[in-house]
């Protein structure tokens, strides 16, 4: 939804990205863990379609680096998926 890192999206975005929801009955909006999540309460709000937050898996999050954590978080974004789709 960001067009760039910080920069929230204008009425007019938001009355589209609502109206796309609503149109195509979108499940779910997806946010970035620790990202911002203004836009997305909004959309919340006027849809009532649920938020969830998926890893973009590029930091070791404090673990020790390597496939191990790669494919730990890869497996949390999956089940977030499987929630969300539930």
């Amino acid at each position: 939804i960001e067009e760039e890192e910080g920069s929230e999206a204008s009425a007019k975005d938001l009355a589209e990205i609502v109206s796309l929801v609503e149109e195509y009955h979108l499940p779910a909006i997806f946010t970035e863990v620790n990202g911002a999540d203004a836009t997305a309460q909004m959309i919340h709000r006027e849809c009532g379609v649920p938020i969830f937050s998926l890893d973009l898996m590029m930091s070791d999050h404090g673990q020790d680096p390597g496939i191990a954590a790669y494919l730990a978080m890869l497996q949390t974004n999956v089940n977030t998926l499987r929630e969300a789709y539930a």
